[in-house]
Order: C-alpha cells, then sequence, then structure tokens
C-alpha cells in the first residue's frame, strides 16, 4: 500500500511513504510525509490507500496526523467528504479566535 502512494514507485511525488508493523497494534501502519498538501490533498493519499488495502481484502480503520497541518487542507477535506458547497475558513468560529 505504501509503495502505490509513495513518489519513487510511481505514485504521489509528493509523498513518501512507508508500511510499518507495530507488535503492539493489530494490523500494520501506512506512515506517509505529505510534503505537498496543495497539490496533493489528504484525501487523495487516504483514498488511494483505502484503495490498495481493498485489493488484499483488508480495511482501512482509521487515520493519525502528527505534526501541524494548514487549517486549509483540513477544510479541503471537509468539501471533499461532506460534499460542502463554498464552505470558508471564516465560516469556522475557532478561526475568529486565534488572533
Amino acid at each position: 500500500m505504501a509503495k502505490a502512494v509513495r513518489g519513487p514507485s510511481g505514485g504521489f511525488s509528493t509523498i513518501r511513504a512507508v508500511g510499518i508493523k507495530f507488535p503492539e497494534r493489530e494490523g500494520v501502519v501506512v506512515s506517509m510525509n505529505m510534503f505537498d498538501c496543495a497539490n496533493t490533498p489528504l484525501y487523495r493519499a487516504f483514498e488511494l490507500v483505502k484503495l490498495e488495502a481493498q485489493k488484499y481484502g483488508v480495511a482501512v480503520t482509521g487515520s493519525e496526523l502528527v505534526g501541524p497541518v494548514k487549517l486549509e487542507y483540513l477544510l479541503n477535506n471537509l468539501n471533499h467528504y461532506l460534499g460542502l458547497q463554498g464552505l470558508k475558513q471564516e465560516q469556522i468560529l475557532e478561526t475568529h479566535l486565534m488572533g
């Protein structure tokens, strides 16, 4: 799955990925470094991992963000998954509190 996503293997040039098996966890983890979320949105990488997992009869059970991420990239995912029309950053209450 990681091979299909990472740039050097023919996936997204903006992603480096590796598959990891942690002994304390069930299943495996696809760890990705996302270098350009403007050109390769988070949801595109996530959807490709899900498609690859499906090929092996495996379900993706979750995801995790480690490190900072721009709000606009998260909004991009909201727009994609919820089909929101014209959601703007200014509509999010917390953006008015971040002085």
